[in-house]
């Protein structure tokens, strides 16, 4: 097995992996993806979806946050990086080489096509991401 295809099963298993554990008492810390100032998951819980339209403004960033039932409030940025999964051929494209803390979303954008999704990949351990996926809408 070539070293490319071991990479893209431990990218794959890591991403099924994190969208199935949910911010625990452990020594993982909940964070979460915005867009500016507003959460881009609709609800969060197992049942949240990430969707965005195309002709969004604004910047990514991947913040811990403080859960209550009334709101997700962002505490700090962490660093992250940014894939997108080809919706025609359900292919993993790394969208840089870089790692972030800030984003413009319309540079990410520029790189979807219809069908598309953004996967969003933490860099340390130490957090929960549980919705990692963004899916890209396009007004028909």
């Amino acid at each position: 097995m070539s070293a490319k295809i071991r990479k893209a099963i431990l990218f794959c298993s890591f991403l099924v992996f994190s969208s199935i554990v949910f911010c625990q008492k452990t020594s993982s810390s909940c964070v979460a993806v915005f867009l500016d100032d507003h959460l881009v998951v609709d609800e969060y819980s197992e049942y949240g979806q990430c969707i965005i339209d195309y002709n969004v403004t604004g910047s990514f960033t991947v913040q811990t946050v403080i859960l209550s039932s009334e709101q997700c409030q962002p505490t700090g940025q962490i660093k992250f990086r940014l894939a997108i999964r080809r919706g025609a051929s359900n292919t993993l494209v790394s969208f840089s080489d870089n790692t972030f803390e800030e984003v413009p979303v319309e540079d990410v954008l520029s790189k979807c096509h219809a069908g598309d999704s953004i996967l969003v990949m933490l860099v340390d351990e130490g957090y929960t991401l549980p919705h990692n996926e963004i899916i890209v809408h396009y007004a028909q």
